[in-house]
């Protein structure tokens, strides 16, 4: 029988406890990370006990709809990151209030 080690959810207290397509793994020395994305967030754990790594954006985790040159309402993110080297790869799909969305 597999024994859990640690569990993290930052949506659940949410009703649909957030969409998640997958992680990515990453390690460099001793240091373990977990990359996902959950709901408009980057999240960032330490892979040995599933904790949030403080120096990652803001408290672990970094807000992927910020910086755009427009207010953006609807953001999707439809795979896990990529990781080449030292830089996170995502791909994503978003909108603006008043723009048709794609059918």
């Amino acid at each position: 029988m597999q024994k859990v080690i640690w569990t993290f959810d930052p949506f659940k207290d949410d009703q649909f406890h957030g969409l998640k397509r997958g992680v990515t793994y990453w390690e460099n020395g001793d240091q373990k990370r977990i990359y996902y994305v959950g709901g408009p967030r980057l999240y960032c754990l330490d892979a040995k006990n599933g904790k949030p790594i403080s120096t990652f954006g803001s408290g672990g985790s970094v807000e992927l709809a910020k910086g755009y040159d427009r207010e953006v309402t609807y953001s999707s993110y439809n795979s896990p990151p990529a990781i080449y080297k030292n830089l996170i790869i995502l791909g994503s799909s978003y909108y603006r209030a008043g723009e048709p969305k794609m059918r």
